[in-house]
């Protein structure tokens, strides 16, 4: 990831689009709500998503409550 981009998205919808062909780390998070990390199922390791030119992934989020402390 030497040429790691970053990109922040506020997403009112649940569609966005990715450019293709470059690493990108896919984070959810809502106030009240634990962060969610991508994580690609054949790349435990990391959480980085590359999609190919055209590619469509359809991404199921379930966010858990965060912790009262």
């Amino acid at each position: 990831m030497d040429n790691a981009r970053m990109m922040s998205i506020d997403i009112p919808t649940p569609r966005t689009l990715i450019p293709p062909d470059i690493d990108v780390i896919v984070e959810v998070h809502a106030h009240g709500y634990r962060r969610w990390f991508y994580i690609d199922p054949s790349n435990l390791s990391q959480p980085i998503l590359r999609l190919a030119s055209g590619e469509v992934r359809h991404l199921d989020v379930e966010l858990e409550p965060e912790e009262k402390k």
